[in-house]
């Protein structure tokens, strides 16, 4: 399903990335907790926002961007998986909550804002052993292949704002 956001919409989601990737420099955090190398810290934080306020107009919920709140789910009771790999699939970590609904989320490259929302699925339904992999050496984790999720119309017309 492709979410196309506004120019504002999509600027007002790199801020808060570069804002999150701010606090981590100066609260000397580790950039990427799950090791992944090669990366651009800078880019993954804009991705990541860029992914959490694109399902928050696709399910009309209100999104703050939970700036210093590392522990906050990303939407309401969403959370979303972010990347500009147009072949990436889902990824989850052991210490997901297994009850916590992941989204998909695939950024444009390139001049677009269309942003494509691959699917989602429980985090305990993902975590399965059929997905570890280490694709990129010093990541171990759980990857989704795209089949494997489940359709987004499926919830649209349910309630997913914090409790």
């Amino acid at each position: 399903m492709i979410v196309t956001l506004t120019p504002v919409e999509a600027f007002t989601a790199a801020l808060i990335g570069v804002m999150r990737h701010v606090q981590d420099i100066r609260d000397a955090r580790k950039a990427d907790i799950y090791g992944m190398p090669n990366g651009n810290p800078w880019v993954f934080d804009i991705e990541g926002a860029l992914g959490e306020q694109v399902i928050s107009k696709l399910f009309k919920l209100r999104w703050d961007g939970s700036v210093g709140n590392l522990y906050a789910k990303d939407v309401g009771k969403l959370q979303v998986r972010a990347t500009s790999r147009q072949e990436g699939r889902l990824i989850l970590h052991h210490r997901d909550n297994d009850n916590d609904i992941f989204f998909l989320v695939i950024c444009p490259l390139g001049n677009s804002l269309d942003f494509n929302v691959v699917g989602w699925c429980y985090a305990k339904d993902g975590k399965q052993p059929e997905y570890v992999s280490d694709p990129v050496g010093g990541r171990k984790a759980f990857f989704v292949e795209r089949d494997a999720l489940r359709d987004v119309e499926e919830l649209l017309h349910v309630d997913h704002s914090a409790d």
